[in-house]
């Protein structure tokens, strides 16, 4: 019998602690570093509404997959539940069960040691079990309020992550549209590069032959010597993109190949709507962050004036003691008590006031945080806005620029095709032709930038 009673108290007492789905981080080492990570261009297209860009979805997918930041924000999320949830307990009462058991020795011929005859002993088994009972009456809320406190944290903090997956995926398109533009700036720079080339071929010809001087042949010279830096210069500035989209992606920059289609303007057609609804930057991730943070400081506000009025608890107990293991249930001594506790502050050197003072300003800080953060959320749009139609006001007489240069080199080809006139203003025009598409490149590409910068400062919608 008295081992089915030691089950019991063991079973009861054992301390359950449930499971909780944490995310298990994985140490940089040398091994997982030294893999190297190859991003081939997809064969299938996407039918994306935005970009149609099935690479650009690839990348982004990965970084919101291994991202340091995105699995820190998640850990985060996971630490505002669990605080939550201990502040759900308290609304509940606490009981708990203590046992202790064990054998004492008492000398048979008293206190002193004897010689020999000492070694004689009597022995007594001894069991305790105890049981408690505890539970704050809150009356004044204390204990609600600061459980809304730690909802409106779980809020914040997943506003807080919606916000860093919206701001890398707008980092990943941004350099993703970088590199597609390098891309296009390197095949241009070589085309002018090989036009460069020609005309210093025909100009070094005619000078060898006495026709022209050796000025135009040293600016020939000089331009092509020009158009060879800014080849070279291209190279260390792609580089520089892809380490820094693998590193966007949580990858080690130096074995990370990604594989880029450049993507020609005429390709896609990016334009903003007529009207902007006005709620779209209340469901910003970082508004609705800062929001969170002030409806948990003012809940906090509440939990500092419970302070003022009195705290009360009831506590029960129930402990048996018994001196004979096999009989522990039926020859025990048993007491049990209730009493109610009663905390009322009368004096504390004004510690509660200034608590709640503390409060106070912290929400004064939470709501102009709040309002901060919508003044530079408009201050985003309005720039990036801005932006956008300059941009396109920019691409308008570029376009102009191209297609009269276009025009220009069409009508020398057709002359030098009908012996009017020779190849050199034809290479000429066409280098020409060549930077023009260049400078149009480069403004499609802040184009795309601007775009995903807007959209992201509008909350990551239309």
């Amino acid at each position: 019998m008295y081992r089915i009673g030691l089950f019991i108290i063991f079973f009861v007492s054992a301390c359950h602690q449930p499971p909780v789905d944490l995310l298990k981080t994985i140490s940089l080492n040398s091994k997982n570093l030294a893999v190297i990570h190859h991003y081939p261009l997809p064969k299938k297209p996407l039918k994306q509404k935005l970009f149609k860009d099935q690479q650009l979805q690839n990348l982004i997918h990965i970084a919101l997959t291994d991202s340091p930041d995105i699995t820190a924000v998640k850990i985060r999320v996971i630490r505002a539940e669990q605080i939550a949830q201990a502040a759900y307990a308290t609304l509940w009462p606490v009981a708990g069960l203590t046992s202790n058991f064990g054998k004492r020795f008492f000398k048979a011929h008293g206190r002193l040691p004897q010689p020999l005859q000492s070694l004689a002993f009597e022995q007594l088994s001894q069991a305790n079990i105890n049981f408690n009972f505890n539970y704050e009456l809150d009356f004044w809320g204390k204990n609600r309020e600061n459980l809304a406190s730690h909802l409106s944290e779980i809020c914040a903090s997943k506003m807080a992550k919606a916000h860093t997956k919206l701001i890398l995926s707008s980092l990943i398109a941004i350099h993703y549209f970088a590199l597609q533009n390098i891309e296009l700036q390197i095949n241009l720079a070589r085309k002018v590069q090989s036009a460069q080339q020609e005309i210093q071929n025909i100009v070094l010809s005619r000078a060898q032959k006495g026709v022209l001087s050796d000025v135009p042949v040293k600016t020939a010279l000089t331009q092509l010597e020009q158009s060879y830096l800014k080849l070279d210069a291209l190279k260390p500035e792609k580089q520089q993109v892809q380490f820094k989209l693998a590193y966007l992606m949580g990858k080690n920059p130096l074995k990370t190949q990604i594989e880029i289609k450049p993507t020609k303007p005429s390709e896609l057609r990016l334009s903003l709507p007529k009207i902007l609804p006005a709620n779209l930057l209340a469901q910003r991730p970082d508004i609705l962050a800062a929001r969170a943070k002030a409806q948990a400081a003012a809940h906090l506000v509440q939990v500092a004036k419970t302070a003022f009025y009195p705290n009360i608890n009831l506590a029960a107990f129930i402990s048996g003691q018994s001196f004979y293991f096999s009989q522990f249930f039926n020859v025990a001594i048993r007491t049990q008590g209730v009493n109610a506790a009663l905390d009322l502050p009368i004096f504390d050197a004004g510690a509660r006031q200034a608590n709640l003072n503390k409060q106070y300003a912290e929400y004064e800080l939470a709501v102009n945080q709040y309002n901060q953060t919508i003044l530079h959320a408009l201050h985003d749009v309005a720039d990036n806005l801005a932006a956008f139609k300059t941009i396109e006001q920019k691409i308008k007489h570029q376009h102009r620029a191209v297609a009269a240069t276009q025009a220009n080199f069409n009508l020398l080809q057709a002359r030098f095709t009908h012996g009017i006139i020779d190849y050199l203003p034809v290479l000429e025009v066409k280098e020409t032709l060549f930077e023009q598409q260049a400078v149009l490149y480069g403004l499609e590409n802040n184009k795309k930038q601007t775009y995903v910068a807007l959209v992201t400062a509008l909350g990551g919608r239309f």
